[in-house]
C-alpha cells in the first residue's frame, strides 16, 4: 500500500505533496532534521507518515514516536489524531504492525502531560507506540529525572525516551533550550532521530523539508496559505481590544478571537465582553475540558457557533489549535507570534469575508516581547493601513520590504547538558546528596509555579479530608502572581 492510499483511506482526501515526501524520507531511514511548514499545512500528518513507514519499512523506522509540543491543548489534539489513526488502520497496515507488536494492539497511543499520566512502562519496548507529550515530560525522563516516576523506574523511562526513538518537536521555535539540549544528548549516547517542526523557522538547516512548487500549486494548500487576511492597524490599549471585538460582532462576525500578550490583559478583556470565553494556561483541567467541549463547533470544518462567540486567549491558543474564526483582534507582538495567531483566521481559506485588527499600545517595552512589537508595528505600517497577513503575502512583503530592525525576539537559551551532569543524573536510587534540578535544562523561561485549588463551598477540614484535592481542580500559576494576590489579601510575602 502506497502512502497516498493509506492517507486517503483514513481521511477521505489525499495527502499534501510535502507529506508524501516526508513519508518517503521515513521509509528511506533518513528523516529530515527539520520541517518548515506554514500554519494550516497539516503538520500533524507527520504521525501518519511515521505509522505508514513503520508498517512497510520496519527496519528503517524506530518503534517509538514522541510527538512533543509545549501546550497541553496541542498535546491533546495530537493524541486525538493518533488515536484516530490507530482506530482506522487499514487491514494491510494493521497486519504489518501486528507482526511487530508484542501486545494485543497493533499501535499503542499514550499521552504524557500535566494533569494526565499514562504509564509508558507497561508498553513493551518492541511495540509500536505514539507518545504525545510535553517537553517537560520527555526531557525529564531522558535525563533520568522523570516527573511522576519512581526512582527505581527512572532508568527504564530514560531508555524509552532516549533509545531507538524518533522525536518530533512541534512548534520548536518556542522550545530552543529543549531542542538544543536534546541534540546535545545525541553526542552523549542518546539513540534518537530528532525532527524540529515549525511554521516560523529561524536559521535554515541543511536537512530541512520545506514546501516546494508542487505544494504551492496544490489547490487546497494554496487556498489556505493565500486567502486574504487584511488587518487594520490601530493604536490603543485594553479598551481598543474590547471595542474592536464588539464592532466585529455587530458587523456580522460569528466567531471572534482576541489575542492578548499576558494572562492579566486577557482576564481584563474577557470581563468587559459579555459571555466571552477565556482561555489561558492558568485554568484548571476541569474548566479546560468544559471550555474545549463548548468550542468544538469552532473547529476547522465544523458547523460554526450557534450564536456569536468571542474567545479571549493568550499564547496557549496561538500555536497549532485547530480552531477557525472569522474575526481576529490581537495585541501587537513579534512577527512570528502574529503569523501563528493569524493561522486561526479563516484557517481553511473557505470564508468569503473576514475581519482583523492589530492593536499597538505605543509602549516602548512589552513584558513578553520587549521592544519587538514597536519594530513590527512600524514595519507593518510601511505595507499600508491594512496589510495582508496571509502567509504568502507576509513572505512576499519580507522579500520586497526587508525590515531594518528585528521583528522577532532572539531565543534565550538555558544551561547546557554536559557529560558530567548526565553522570550525576544517572545516579537514580539513591539520588546524589546534591542533586541538580532538570527544569532549567528544558525551558528556563517557565516561571516557578504554584498549584492552586479552589472550590465553590465554605472551607471545611472535614470536607477536604473526605474529598481531597484532585488534579482536575488544580491550576498552575506563577509564584510571583500568587504572592501578589495573597499579599493583597492576607499579608503574605
Amino acid at each position: 500500500m502506497e502512502f497516498a492510499q493509506f492517507y486517503q483511506s483514513l481521511y477521505g482526501f489525499p495527502p499534501f505533496p510535502w507529506q508524501r515526501r516526508l513519508a518517503d524520507r521515513f521509509a528511506s531511514g533518513w528523516p529530515p532534521q527539520a520541517i518548515a511548514a506554514p500554519t494550516a499545512s497539516g503538520k500533524t500528518g507527520v504521525i501518519d507518515a511515521w505509522v505508514w513507514a513503520l508498517a512497510f519499512h520496519p527496519n528503517e523506522v524506530s518503534r517509538r514516536l514522541w510527538y512533543v509540543v509545549q501546550r497541553r491543548i496541542l498535546v491533546d489534539d495530537a493524541y486525538a489524531r493518533a488515536q484516530q489513526i490507530a482506530q482506522r488502520l487499514p487491514e494491510a497496515v494493521r497486519a504489518a504492525l501486528m507482526g511487530l507488536s508484542a501486545s494485543a494492539e497493533p499501535l499503542n497511543v499514550l499521552r504524557l502531560r500535566g494533569g494526565v499520566f499514562e504509564d509508558m512502562a507497561t508498553i513493551d519496548p518492541s511495540t509500536p507506540v505514539v507518545i504525545c507529550s510535553t517537553a517537560d515530560q520527555h526531557m525529564s525522563r531522558l535525563l533520568f529525572r522523570g516527573y511522576g516516576v519512581s526512582d527505581t523506574s527512572l532508568p527504564l523511562h530514560a531508555a524509552l525516551a532516549g533509545t531507538r526513538a524518533t522525536i518530533v518537536i512541534d512548534e520548536a521555535h518556542i522550545l530552543p533550550t529543549y531542542e538544543a539540549n536534546l541534540r546535545r544528548c545525541l553526542g552523549l549516547g542518546a539513540d534518537l532521530r530528532v525532527i524540529s517542526m515549525t511554521a516560523t523557522p529561524g536559521a535554515a538547516r541543511d536537512e530541512t523539508l520545506s514546501l516546494d512548487e508542487s505544494d504551492r500549486t496544490n489547490e487546497v494548500l494554496c487556498r489556505r496559505l493565500s486567502c486574504a487576511k487584511p488587518a487594520t492597524l490601530l493604536k490603543g490599549e485594553q479598551p481598543a481590544l474590547v471595542k474592536q471585538a464588539k464592532a466585529m460582532l455587530k458587523d456580522g462576525c460569528r466567531a471572534v478571537v482576541v489575542f492578548c500578550n499576558t494572562a492579566e490583559t486577557a482576564a481584563g478583556v474577557a470581563l468587559l465582553i459579555p459571555r466571552a470565553w477565556l482561555l489561558t494556561g492558568r485554568i484548571r483541567e476541569y474548566d479546560r475540558h468544559r471550555l474545549l467541549d463548548a468550542l468544538e463547533p469552532l473547529r476547522s470544518g465544523g458547523p460554526g457557533p450557534a450564536s456569536p462567540t468571542v474567545v479571549v486567549a493568550t499564547q496557549t491558543l496561538e500555536v497549532g489549535a485547530d480552531l477557525d474564526f472569522d474575526g481576529l483582534v490581537t495585541e501587537c507582538a513579534s512577527l512570528s507570534a502574529l503569523r501563528q495567531r493569524f493561522g486561526r483566521l479563516n484557517r481553511l481559506g473557505l470564508r468569503e469575508r473576514v475581519q482583523a485588527a492589530i492593536v499597538w499600545d505605543g509602549k516602548k517595552q512589552s513584558p513578553v516581547y520587549g521592544s519587538t512589537p514597536n519594530n513590527v508595528f512600524a514595519w507593518l505600517r510601511t505595507l499600508g493601513d491594512a496589510p495582508d497577513m496571509a502567509a504568502t503575502s507576509i513572505d512576499e512583503a519580507l522579500r520586497v520590504h526587508p525590515p531594518r530592525e528585528a521583528l522577532d525576539v532572539s531565543p534565550e537559551l538555558g544551561p547546557a547538558v554536559t557529560n558530567d551532569l548526565l553522570e550525576t543524573w544517572k545516579q537514580t536510587s539513591p539520588r546524589p546528596l546534591w542533586d541538580v534540578p532538570v527544569a532549567n535544562y528544558i525551558d528556563p523561561s517557565d516561571d516557578t509555579t504554584a498549584t492552586l485549588v479552589w472550590r465553590d463551598e465554605p472551607p471545611s477540614p472535614m470536607l477536604v479530608e473526605a474529598y481531597p484535592p484532585h488534579q482536575q481542580e488544580a491550576a498552575p500559576v506563577p509564584l510571583a502572581a500568587v504572592r501578589r494576590w495573597a499579599g493583597d489579601r492576607i499579608g503574605v510575602r
